[in-house]
């Protein structure tokens, strides 16, 4: 009898445990279900939070670049066509190049106040970004410094290629960086041109 009690008790009991060990496990599962829910939630807030920083970023970069280049169109007085011409071009160079389309727009804005017109800007802002490249100079300091040495010279714009070949030459084989180059100018360049 003893044994008989004792076998019917371990089976209550085993029948218990697996009763708790069932209700155990199904606890565990709605656990993991509430921490994988928990978890896509947190991801799909990241993600749409990061969706936020990358759609104001964007909208901020498009605002930077409608403020330079609306500058543009009033240093040069570009018409309407001439404008869109000009975007257009800091766009492609700033897609193309290491540097922005507001930074393209900036060369270009040095080059309107030295009184360059639409189409001399479009002829030499990818000949002056190389330039700035070359030399390892800011953009628009290599645009005002390529453009007024074009000007001292008298030389139209299609020769921009050729003068800021000769420039990048002249800084590399020297000491001078573009600036030192540009003081020098300032002195040689209208002797250089009354000579010839």
């Amino acid at each position: 009898m003893a044994v008989s009690n004792l076998n019917v008790r371990i089976g209550a009991d085993t029948k218990r445990l697996r009763t708790d060990l069932n209700r155990a496990n199904m606890m565990f599962k709605q656990f993991n279900g509430t921490i994988a829910g928990l978890s896509a939630t947190i991801n799909s807030a990241f993600a749409g939070f990061a969706v936020f920083q990358g759609l104001r970023y964007g909208i901020k970069e498009i605002a930077s670049l409608e403020y330079e280049l609306s500058a543009v169109k009033a240093l040069t007085g570009a018409t309407e066509r001439q404008f869109q011409m000009l975007s257009n071009n800091a766009k492609e160079l700033g897609a193309s190049t290491r540097y922005t389309a507001q930074q393209i727009a900036k060369l270009q804005q040095e080059y309107g106040r030295l009184g360059f017109s639409t189409n001399e800007i479009l002829r030499v802002t990818d000949s002056t970004s190389k330039l700035a490249i070359a030399t390892g100079e800011d953009l628009a300091q290599a645009a005002l410094i390529a453009g007024t040495t074009l000007r001292q010279y008298n030389l139209d714009a299609t020769e921009m290629g050729r003068v800021n070949d000769v420039i990048a030459a002249s800084l590399n084989k020297s000491a001078l960086d573009l600036n030192t180059f540009a003081e020098a100018m300032k002195y040689v360049g209208p002797v250089a041109n009354s000579a010839g």
